[in-house]
């Protein structure tokens, strides 16, 4: 985490403490179970209630690692990320009903309600769903100078193809991961005419003997898995596939990035 990064974390740690302390003020030690009930409505409460949210949501955000990637620079931070985000559900299909039925009953603007809907109905729309798995990942960290931004960019949509619920996608990504790393840590005119079994093989001959199991394991799964969701129409992954796919691609990228 960057000094401007500590910086913002450090300032929303104290405007959550101090939103905290004036709610005890004006509520007691018990405000988080009065806050919802009609003693809290006052337009101070819910004042400093909003910069308690929007304090925690900061915290976050400061300690979260890019969004997976490119990682973090302090790895002892992604405990107390996880503490602070992790919930056990996500109820934004129920607000985003909620808003919608506000609207609905609003006759001065009922397009609001009209594209809420169509946001609700469009396929594969299941945020709740999304959070709780993007929660679930274990953050790309390296600890050296970093990951090509061509990896970055390719490792975030399989990885978000993955929170999506597009699983196919998830494992090809990771195959043209496993590739394109391969095309760069050997010469070009030894893997241009190379197949990727091929490649892969010719690179395992280079590590030293203990580490050779893992490494094409891993990286041949990958690869067979992918051939099969390209080549064959019937073979569609499971969510379950892809993670392990994805952690596999993840182990990949730290070891040749270590």
């Amino acid at each position: 985490m960057g000094n401007s990064a500590v910086d913002n974390w450090e300032s929303a740690v104290l405007r959550l403490e101090e939103s905290s302390k004036k709610l005890k003020l004006l509520l007691g030690v018990d405000w988080v179970q009065k806050i919802h009930t009609r003693e809290g409505d006052g337009r101070e409460i819910q004042e400093q209630f909003s910069i308690w949210k929007q304090s925690f949501i900061d915290i976050r955000s400061c300690l979260r690692p890019e969004t997976i990637i490119p990682g973090i620079q302090y790895e002892e931070l992604v405990d107390m990320w996880r503490e602070l985000g992790q919930r056990d559900s996500y109820p934004v299909i129920e607000y985003i009903k909620m808003a919608r039925d506000h609207y609905d009953d609003d006759d001065n603007d009922p397009e609001c309600a009209e594209l809420f809907t169509l946001l609700l109905n469009i396929p594969f729309f299941n945020p709740d769903h999304w959070l709780k798995k993007e929660d679930g990942l274990k953050p790309l960290y390296i600890k050296s100078a970093g990951i090509p931004k061509w990896l970055s960019d390719r490792y975030l949509e399989a990885v978000y193809s993955y929170v999506y619920g597009f699983n196919n996608a998830t494992i090809a990504m990771c195959r043209s991961i496993i590739e394109g790393i391969l095309k760069i840590k050997l010469e070009y005119n030894i893997t241009k005419n190379m197949k990727l079994h091929e490649m892969i093989n010719y690179f395992t001959k280079t590590l030293k003997e203990h580490e050779r199991t893992n490494v094409i394991w891993n990286t041949h799964k990958i690869k067979e898995l992918a051939d099969d969701v390209l080549h064959d129409l019937k073979t569609s992954v499971k969510s379950k596939d892809a993670l392990r796919i994805l952690s596999d691609t993840r182990e990949f990228i730290v070891y040749i990035y270590k």
